[in-house]
């Protein structure tokens, strides 16, 4: 006779399509090795300890007054510690101190909701600029540490206040701080921080993403 197997398997929420087919696709070959006269469907679910999070995590970042719009959540499992970065969209008049502090704000309502966060990364941007893609993910971070910085020193005439880049199944994340004047308005700020990140995106192609965090 034949075996039916009906396997549900659990994706992170903001994994690709073609992820969940692949990732199904790798547990139906599975099961048909061990089971060679079987049926199998395999159903694909986002992950649903990061879905909560993720849930948490945008519930407390829309509660923060002065947010208008969250997007580009991503939950980072590193072992035992779980970071997370995210992009908001403020009024564009808001100064560049102001507009730091409601980042710290959306920090700490995090904190409180999912204290399971080690650490929360947020991009700035000004009401109606969207989201853009994603460049190709190879590289050597070691090696390319200082032409990273090189890039922010050249557009900004000083380095990055931090860099640091994590390793993920998407690739590499770059996530730096840029200290601006505190009077910068939003837009002149967002401004600068898009500058940097396109250089970094067109001169160091293999970042998964570059998440570039403004402040004061």
């Amino acid at each position: 006779g034949r075996t039916f197997a009906d396997v549900v398997i659990g994706v992170p929420p903001g994994a690709a399509v073609g992820q969940g087919h692949a990732a199904a696709d790798a547990v139906e070959a599975a099961v048909q090795r061990a089971l060679p006269r079987s049926d199998v469907v395999v159903h694909v679910e986002p992950s649903e300890e990061e879905a909560l999070v993720r849930e948490r995590v945008l519930a407390a970042a829309l509660g923060v007054p002065g947010v208008r719009e969250v997007h580009n959540v991503n939950i980072v499992s590193l072992g035992e510690r779980i970071e997370v970065s995210l992009h908001l969209k403020l009024p564009g008049s808001v100064s560049l101190e102001q507009a730091h502090e409601v980042a710290n704000e959306v920090e700490r309502a995090i904190a409180a909701a999912a204290p399971e966060v080690d650490a929360v990364q947020t991009h700035l941007e000004p009401l109606g600029e969207g989201a853009r893609g994603l460049p190709p993910r190879v590289g050597d971070v070691e090696r390319q540490s200082v032409a990273v910085r090189r890039i922010v020193q050249g557009a900004t005439g000083r380095p990055p206040r931090s860099l640091r880049f994590v390793h993920t199944d998407e690739g590499v994340l770059a996530f730096l701080t840029l200290g601006l004047d505190g009077a910068t308005d939003l837009r002149e700020a967002h401004r600068r921080a898009t500058e940097v990140e396109q250089r970094i995106r067109r001169e160091e192609p293999w970042l998964a993403d570059v998440i570039i965090h403004t402040e004061p």
